[in-house]
């Protein structure tokens, strides 16, 4: 097993708390800067997370939300 560590934000309401929470990868990374850290968010707010430089991934759903769930842990797994 890999000695990565990995977290994921998941924050899929409304513009402003996705703002808000683009803090948090920051936050993480400096808290242990080895930790990759993925976010989920809506499709519409998925560009304003891109090239985020403490965000390794984004993950954009669009309104079919049952699928977070796996392809979260899958990517977790791996890290």
């Amino acid at each position: 097993m890999s000695s990565r560590r990995a977290a994921a934000v998941v924050r899929l309401s409304s513009l402003g708390d996705v703002l808000l929470a683009a803090h948090v990868p920051s936050f993480l990374v400096r808290a242990d800067p080895g930790r990759r850290v993925l976010f989920v968010t809506k499709e519409r707010y998925a560009d304003l997370l891109r090239g985020h430089p403490h965000v390794s991934r984004v993950i954009a759903l669009r309104d079919h939300y049952r699928v977070l769930s796996l392809r979260a842990s899958e990517w977790l797994e791996r890290e």
